[in-house]
């Protein structure tokens, strides 16, 4: 099946090009900082380096492509978050052909544009974080088993691995979703190209072995945290620890921060529209069923969205955030789907809903104004800007990395250091705190951007009597 060319998807990446462009270039901040560190020093000393100043690690992918790139530019910052911009580009055509093939342009069209203008996937898309290239490759992965390219499905799946460990829950997803459907007429090469993914997932695995190096495993807060991530992922499950503080924490962020609830709410209301119109739910079902590939694939997707719930987000560690980000566009798709179904049986009541999402996306962009998510986390202010207090409910200092804001806050720290740096002198300020949060990782940063006239020794002196 071949779709005609919807000049439509211009839009969407035309918005999320102005949305992301005037932040390209500013000095990495806060995770992405700690990013830039270890691309640099792959940069320079390959797997080597990486391995000698990293304790654990995760998989290469980000690391890899950053250094094609800054061997192509030159070591400048546009070369590292340059990254971010081309993945996010995939992520928005990817789920506009994912939602095409799955439903119907309507809805390819909706769940382009939320995703584009997702104040999430932005800010998490300036520093090409992990999760946020794990989100746009998933997408991608689940596009081509949508279209039975299941040649392409596995190297993309294999790359979704390698940017983050997180995608072996895919992998096993997508492989149980074929064993469901299995039928005579499945071939041979179809199960190869699911099992081709754990093949290179242990390849990685024994090159860290090799290398006497081991996964991830930082800043893990939980009794079994000696054993690893994926012990203690399944020590939750069997034990029933999913039930604990970081996980509340991850799920009062998918269903509730930053007006997520407006769209869960939506999301809920056309689902039992959904299940009340037997006709159309019927309707629906056989449209699935008549298309095994389309029935694996939704089948791929819930099986992903549950173990991703319980395993990701109740594991014991910071509850920053960008956790929740790879479950986000099937929200999107969802809330499309149902838009896209009022669309054709009542505009009126679809415009008015359209206009409502264009305000809350609007508003959870620029300000924190959600009422239920100041109720639950409260405030904190930071450089002139008005965060939700995600820093002081477990998420440490990348809780305020879920909208534009953290990137006027990025920018305007660069202004400081950029200016500081051109006088000669430290930065002087009353927040040196949230202008240098990692001194170790931030000295290493300013030398390698050659931004030593700053005082590397004492970079930040505190403004008194402000």
């Amino acid at each position: 099946m071949k779709i005609k060319l919807d000049k439509f998807i211009i839009c969407p990446i035309i918005i999320f090009s102005c949305l992301y462009l005037p932040f390209l270039n500013i000095i990495p901040y806060l995770d992405g900082n700690i990013d830039f560190v270890q691309v640099f020093d792959y940069q320079q000393g390959g797997f080597v380096q990486y391995f000698q100043r990293w304790g654990s690690v995760h998989p290469p992918l980000k690391l890899i492509i950053s250094k094609l790139l800054i061997d192509l530019i030159g070591e400048k910052i546009i070369a590292y978050e340059l990254l971010g911009y081309l993945f996010g580009i995939i992520g928005i055509v990817t789920i506009y052909f994912l939602s095409h093939r799955m439903f119907n342009r309507n809805v390819a069209r909706i769940s382009s544009l939320l995703l584009a203008s997702s104040p999430m996937y932005i800010s998490n898309g300036i520093f090409s974080l992990r999760d946020y290239l794990l989100t746009c490759l998933i997408l991608a992965s689940l596009t081509c088993l949508a279209y039975q390219k299941y040649s392409l499905y596995a190297v993309l799946v294999t790359f979704a691995f390698l940017s983050k460990e997180s995608a072996i829950l895919l992998i096993l997803c997508s492989l149980l979703a074929e064993l469901i459907f299995l039928s005579r007429r499945t071939r041979l090469n179809e199960l190869f190209y699911h099992f081709l993914p754990l093949f290179a997932s242990f390849g990685w695995w024994q090159f860290l072995k090799i290398n006497h190096q081991k996964s991830w495993s930082d800043w893990i807060f939980a009794e079994t945290a000696s054993k690893g991530t994926y012990y203690t992922m399944i020590n939750n499950i069997l034990t029933l620890k999913i039930f604990n503080q970081y996980a509340y924490q991850h799920w009062l962020q998918l269903f509730f921060l930053n007006f997520n609830w407006f769209f869960w709410l939506i999301f809920a209301l056309g689902l039992v529209m959904f299940l009340w119109n037997s006709f159309y739910r019927e309707k629906i079902f056989r449209h699935f069923l008549e298309r095994t590939y389309l029935a694996k694939t939704a089948t791929t997707v819930a099986l992903f969205s549950v173990s991703y719930f319980l395993t990701v987000l109740c594991f014991q560690t910071y509850t920053i955030p960008r956790y929740i980000l790879p479950l986000i566009p099937f929200l999107y798709m969802a809330v499309s789907f149902f838009l896209g179904k009022q669309m054709e049986k009542n505009k009126i009541i679809a415009s008015t809903v359209i206009s409502a999402i264009t305000v809350i996306v609007f508003l959870s962009a620029l300000f924190s104004l959600d009422p239920i998510s100041g109720k639950i986390w409260g405030k904190i202010k930071i450089l002139d800007q008005t965060f939700y207090g995600l820093s002081n409910h477990l998420a440490g200092n990348d809780g305020i990395t879920y909208n534009l804001q953290f990137l006027l806050l990025a920018k305007k720290r660069n202004d400081l250091i950029l200016a500081a740096n051109r006088q000669k002198q430290p930065v002087v300020h009353s927040e040196c705190r949230w202008i240098f949060p990692d001194p170790r990782n931030d000295y290493q940063t300013l030398r390698i951007l050659k931004l030593e006239s700053i005082n590397l020794n004492n970079p930040c002196v505190y403004l008194k009597n402000e």
